[in-house]
């Protein structure tokens, strides 16, 4: 019984939008079958007309419109503690670990992070030849980086966007950059 329930979970995640979370979902199962059981209890015992059906049906929908709005977030990225340090200089021979989470995405294949740190520009992390860093299925990322001032992570969408290996400014959030977070090293 489980299996078949798993699955059609998996399609309607699979179909939804990457910023509806599952609270929209459960709001708007919960304000279906809801509304559907006081129509069927209205009409079966009191035997109304259809015209009561409908209005109730449609102040149904109109519900879960507005219930399930209020379940919309944006996504975002975090880096989490432990910062890496705070290193003026920086450089390729400096190396700290540096790991967040994203939130409110369903699918996170259809995501990479890409890490910046800046000393005198923002520098691609880990290395130009490896901009990209996968997140789990926990919806947690990890990698390396050279040490610097301060460190952001970019969510970016399919197709990525090809970000440049040095930046003088991060970029805004527009089309598949997702979401920006931006923090200055552990001092």
């Amino acid at each position: 019984m489980a299996e078949p329930i798993n699955a059609l979970l998996h399609y309607i995640f699979s179909r939804l939008s990457s910023n509806i979370t599952v609270g929209a979902v459960v709001v708007t199962v919960v304000l279906v079958v809801g509304v559907g059981l006081v129509a069927w209890l209205i009409i079966g015992h009191v035997r109304r007309s259809r015209g009561l059906l409908i209005v109730l049906l449609f102040l149904g929908v109109f519900g879960v419109g507005v219930g399930g709005s209020i379940w919309i977030h944006e996504p975002s990225i975090f880096i989490m503690e432990p910062i890496p340090p705070f290193d003026l200089n920086g450089g390729e021979h400096t190396h700290a670990d540096i790991h967040g989470k994203v939130e409110w995405i369903i699918d996170p294949s259809k995501y990479k992070v890409v890490i910046y740190v800046k000393t005198s520009s923002w520098f691609v992390q880990p290395e130009i030849a490896t901009p990209m860093t996968d997140i789990g299925t926990d919806l947690r990322w990890e990698n390396w980086t050279h040490t610097g001032s301060n460190y952001a992570a970019i969510l970016v969408k399919k197709p990525y966007p090809l970000l440049s290996a040095t930046l003088n400014a991060l970029p805004a959030i527009s089309g598949n950059i997702i979401a920006i977070t931006k923090v200055e090293g552990k001092r």
